[in-house]
């Protein structure tokens, strides 16, 4: 596993169990961004097509539209 994510560049973080105050920082530092982009991309699209209901077809669509738009980078 080690080696796997020095390849792809990824930190593995341990915390220990029960640690919610130093992982609710990291979620907010880390994955408000992307949970900003999807917010945003959904609520287009539902105003586009007149509130239709999302279906799994187009999940994967409007995801890769909302990573490419709010991009993890700064």
């Amino acid at each position: 596993m080690g080696e796997l994510c020095s390849e792809l560049g990824i930190t593995l973080i341990y915390l220990y169990p029960k640690a919610t105050r130093p992982r609710q920082t990291l979620d907010v530092t880390t994955f408000r961004r992307p949970k900003l982009g999807w917010k945003t991309t959904v609520l287009e699209w539902h105003r586009q097509t007149f509130y239709k209901v999302l279906h799994k077809e187009l999940f994967v669509p409007l995801l890769e539209r909302a990573l490419k738009k709010y991009s993890l980078e700064c």
